[in-house]
């Protein structure tokens, strides 16, 4: 009944992130920044460049993403939107494969049919994949590779799932929940030498993996391990937790029911859910963090919940329990969704009108989704209108069709690292003092959580010789001072 209520849902969520492939609106702004080292694969370039020098252009993602996507955009144009698209057909493909294996790995600690598949709709109906289950991030991918490998651990191909767990990390660098499940489980299970075997061997071939490339791409440990912000935030991985948990309480209340039965069994699936939970946490204490990063928990929840439902919808055994029990799932699912993932001003049939409006213009209603503002065609006009070096916080510029030399100021990445004394912005100042840069075009506030993203230093210089189009935006345009300055002006 549940499964049959909620197949409506499931279609008009794959149809929205397929039919988003081919939407120029951006959600986030590490799409385009992937899009754009995937891009330079597809014209022969290095993903890794120096981004300690102009034109400042980091990319801290491994390999695996990028090259399925430079793969892919072989079918979408030969551009950066392009990579884009292809990116994101790769994250529905990867999403996909989530749902399956969260299917199997429910069904291989004995849930039913009926209620493996119920754990497998309630990941992918989750608020959190309405953006997250189709645009291009690694995120997804990495996930879809640690749960390749649990199963193929479940199955006994211990080596195919060192070869998965080991391709999770190149996909992304902090994705270790699921050597660490394998590991625990091996050692709750009094098979310690097994555990360090495992371990052992996934740790040489990760070590073997980022010494070849270090030697084809001279900056990729400069771009994948030091180019990661080196600050930190106590306060977000709670938040997160708490947002993750809020938007999907329907999940996270089945699972502690789960995760309860499956550490008395001593599981593999409380092993992932444990491992994944600690990963998550500590991965968030980076400054720069953010929601989806909390996607192998939720995966890990959607696993132990199904197990939860099998509980549920065996205890009654009356015929009319059993249905009164569905109906109760079902409600509850259907609860989750309304308060998460519609607007809560939209109700009934408006909201079914407005949904599909908002489908056919490829935008997004969910919350956790940042919702571009619309450009200011005024300021795209004075846009276009410049010549010479563009600097640019938006990566959005990235993706535009033209001949413009963008230099992508990647302030998340260059202020802590000039915090730390690991950047030398002199360059960059001259370039500003001397007026070289044409113009500034902002996106994004210059603080966020607690940390200025401009130090002092460039505002000052800034400052003094550019000053903000007054009237339009976004996108923000500082342009030179038309006199020269001495560089004191505030």
């Amino acid at each position: 009944m549940a499964i049959a209520a909620l197949l409506p849902v499931l279609a008009y969520r794959i149809v929205g992130w397929t039919v988003r492939i081919w939407s120029k609106q951006l959600w986030d702004y590490g799409p385009a920044q992937d899009a754009w080292s995937a891009y330079q694969l597809v014209i022969g370039r290095t993903p890794y460049p120096d981004f300690r020098n102009p034109p400042y252009f980091p990319n801290n993602r491994p390999p695996v993403s990028l090259y399925l996507a430079s793969v892919v955009s072989k079918i979408f144009e030969r551009t950066p939107m392009g990579t884009l698209e292809a990116g994101r057909l790769v994250t529905i493909c990867a999403t996909m494969g989530v749902c399956g294996f969260i299917f199997l790995l429910a069904r291989r600690y004995n849930a039913s049919y009926g209620a493996a598949l119920l754990g497998a709709f309630m990941f992918a109906l989750s608020p959190l994949l309405e953006p997250f289950g189709f645009e291009f991030r690694t995120d997804m991918l990495a996930l879809a590779f640690e749960l390749a490998g649990l199963y193929l651990f479940s199955r006994a191909v211990e080596w195919g799932a060192v070869a998965a767990f080991s391709a999770a990390f190149f996909t992304k660098q902090n994705q270790i929940a699921g050597i660490a499940a394998v590991a625990l489980f091996c050692w709750l299970g009094a098979r310690p030498r097994r555990a360090v075997k495992l371990v052992a061997v996934w740790a040489l071939s990760v070590l073997f993996g980022v010494f070849a490339l270090q030697l084809i791409f001279p900056y990729y440990l400069l771009n994948c391990f030091g180019g990661l912000s080196g600050w930190y935030d106590a306060a977000a991985p709670l938040e997160f937790l708490w947002l993750t948990g809020e938007y999907n309480f329907a999940i996270f209340a089945l699972a502690a029911v789960g995760l309860v039965r499956a550490l008395r069994g001593k599981e593999l699936s409380a092993c992932f859910f444990l491992t994944a939970l600690s990963q998550d946490l500590i991965s968030c204490l980076r400054w720069g963090s953010n929601v989806y990063y909390y996607l192998p928990v939720l995966a890990a929840a959607a696993i132990l919940a199904a197990e939860a439902v099998d509980l549920l919808l065996r205890y009654p055994r009356e015929k009319l329990d059993k249905c009164l029990a569905a109906t109760a799932l079902t409600l509850a699912l259907f609860f989750q969704l309304r308060v998460s993932d519609v607007p809560r001003t939209q109700f009934g049939l408006k909201y079914v009108v407005s949904s599909l409006a908002d489908l056919s213009r490829g935008s997004l209603p969910c919350c956790f989704a940042r919702r571009a503002p619309a450009w200011d065609p005024e300021a795209l006009r004075r846009l276009n209108q410049l010549r010479g070096t563009i600097a640019t916080d938006d990566p959005y510029l990235l993706l535009e069709p033209d001949n413009r030399q963008i230099m992508f100021l990647e302030f998340y990445l260059l202020s802590p690292l000039h915090a730390h004394k690991l950047f030398d912005d002199r360059p960059l100042l001259r370039e500003i003092a001397e007026r070289k840069i044409a113009a500034f075009v902002l996106e994004r506030a210059i603080r966020y959580r607690n940390h200025d993203l401009w130090w002092p230093e460039l505002r000052r210089t800034m400052a003094a010789n550019y000053h903000m189009i007054r009237g339009i935006g976004p996108p923000y345009i500082m342009i030179p001072d038309n006199a020269p300055s001495n560089g004191n002006r505030q």
